[in-house]
């Protein structure tokens, strides 16, 4: 079963068709802020191994997939 993460947009700066956002993941012990760029309803985070660094490629997908979601409800 996933770790279901807990989102907080923090900061939201509009430029044009890009918006670049910061955001907070949270899951138990797990808490890190991350920065995700979205350009047209793509979605691009840069540095992913980096930026979800203390996960394992399992994790990061899932965390990957699950912040793609908060960012599209947006």
């Amino acid at each position: 079963m996933a770790k279901k993460f807990e989102f907080k947009t923090l900061y939201l700066n509009k430029d044009g068709p890009i918006r670049h956002y910061t955001v907070k993941c949270i899951h138990e012990n797990f808490e890190k802020i991350v920065n995700v760029r979205e350009t047209l309803g793509n979605i691009h985070i840069p540095n992913l191994t980096q930026q979800f660094e203390g996960l394992n490629s399992v994790g990061r997908i899932g965390l990957g997939i699950q912040l793609k979601d908060h960012i599209e409800k947006q």
